[in-house]
């Protein structure tokens, strides 16, 4: 297959990916979304700086998102914009934010020692994760938080391989302030890059230019976040507020008996129910699964045309903690609860590859240690790094706040890049049989004209 025939198979990806993306966001409400982050905008160009942390909600948030977000209001409002429409307008741009993070992370793959065959596997499966399509319809700072993740680690690739030139070196460093400063969730790139960073010796980089650059990479990231940590101490008494005095979901969501569960996983569950339910509230893995092949807590579905209102007036009265849960489980549309069902079930499978991957990227180490040939270890080991980093902060959230709300699959998202790389890594292993090739084609191709069905029977039930 010629070089441009390939090319185009990926464009092609990207396009319907973009498509699905455009659509959903299109059709959904702008003000539809986990939280109002609209308000922090709203005040930043109402006084022209930034509002204190309790000011509002999410008032507590890193500011890149929000000053973006005022910057293009502004001009709007200038250009005689109105204000509905101006909340469409930053809705889309953080659209626009999640369709460029999926050419970030195919070119992430491009740098990357990987098959052809997984590769394109790998990045349709990027353009395909519902959970990223659902926040990418949603005015929200954990998309651009994404975009900004995947840059760092394109940057950070190049570099690793050889290409550490000043111009990336400081295009790396820019990147991780604009990341640090968007949500807390992007901390990790910073132990991702310091350990990168330092490995190059690794490969015959001379120690005293590993550090030069390493510190030249990290200087400006780290001290701006100490002052931002300083200043948030003396101001608020605390280096990264967080508005639970506004606000505590601890307090009001409900939890299934025993808490918050960290060493169960029971995704069947959500297989017969694929939304949250009784009983399905507090296992952390497997809240973290099914929350990324369905719209498990529901954005989508209440607003369908023909649902039954007074049923979701209670559901949600539930999650509020207000009354019991309704007293019958009831669908939206049986299609679209089949579909959801059926892709959290579909699931499991590139999640036994990630899981595979990483024990290859395992082997890969081994291999390295023997032959003291670190090429391909070095350019994957940022990936592993960041996963762990990222499930480990999600874990620390999660026994801070011990409820739904903090076992998100979108919290998992600034990983994209990695699950795509540990899919590949494990469709690697298996792809020199051409039976399993085939096999593995047919299933993917499968699952992503599931989700596709899925996303476009939202967006008609929306329309």
């Amino acid at each position: 297959m010629t070089t441009e025939r390939i090319a185009n198979k990926y464009w092609a990806l990207l396009a319907i990916g973009a498509f699905i993306r455009l659509t959903l966001c299109w059709v959904n409400p702008a003000a539809n979304a986990f939280d109002d982050h609209f308000e922090p905008v709203q005040l930043i160009v109402e006084k022209g700086a930034l509002p204190g942390k309790l000011d509002c909600w999410q008032c507590y948030q890193p500011p890149v998102f929000y000053v973006a977000g005022a910057c293009v209001a502004k001009l709007l409002f200038m250009l005689g914009v109105g204000v509905a429409s101006v909340m469409k307008c930053l809705q889309l741009l953080n659209c626009l934010y999640g369709i460029v993070t999926l050419w970030f992370v195919l070119l992430i793959l491009r740098l990357l020692p990987l098959s052809d065959f997984s590769r394109f596997l790998a990045f349709g499966m990027t353009c395909f994760l519902p959970r990223h399509i659902y926040m990418c319809a949603m005015h929200s700072n954990d998309t651009l938080s994404y975009l900004l993740v995947a840059v760092c680690l394109w940057f950070l690739v190049m570099i690793i391989s050889g290409r550490d030139s000043f111009h990336n070196l400081a295009a790396l460093g820019l990147s991780i302030c604009a990341a640090l400063f968007t949500k807390y969730t992007t901390f990790s790139i910073i132990p991702v890059v310091g350990l990168s960073m330092a490995l190059l010796p690794l490969r015959d980089k001379p120690l005293r230019a590993a550090v030069r650059d390493g510190i030249g990479v990290l200087f400006l990231p780290m001290l701006l976040l100490g002052i931002f940590m300083i200043d948030n101490k003396l101001r608020y008494g605390a280096a990264l507020p967080y508005n639970v005095a506004i606000f505590d979901p601890a307090h009001i969501q409900p939890r299934d008996p025993g808490g918050a569960e960290f060493t169960s996983f029971a995704p069947a569950r959500f297989v017969k129910r694929p939304i949250l339910w009784p009983g399905q509230v507090s296992s952390f893995w497997t809240l973290l699964y099914s929350s990324m092949w369905f719209d498990t807590e529901p954005k989508f579905l209440p607003l369908f045309k023909h649902g039954d209102l007074a049923w979701w007036i209670t559901y949600f009265q539930w999650l509020k903690g207000e009354t019991p849960a309704p007293p019958a489980f009831k669908t939206t549309t049986p299609f679209v609860a089949a579909t959801g069902s059926t892709l959290i079930a579909l699931g499991l499978v590139p999640l036994v590859f990630v899981i595979t991957g990483l024990v290859r990227l395992v082997h890969t180490v081994k291999d390295s240690l023997a032959t003291r040939r670190w090429d391909d270890t070095l350019s994957l080991q940022p990936f592993v790094v960041l996963l762990l980093l990222n499930l480990a902060g999600i874990v620390q959230l999660t026994i801070r706040l011990p409820v739904f709300c903090a076992m998100k699959g979108s919290y998992l998202l600034p990983s994209l890049p990695s699950l795509g790389v540990l899919l590949a890594l494990g469709i690697m292993t298996w792809e020199s049989h051409r039976t399993f090739r085939f096999v593995c084609g047919g299933f993917f191709a499968m699952l992503f004209m599931t989700v596709i069905a899925s996303t476009l029977a939202m967006v008609i039930n929306l329309a």
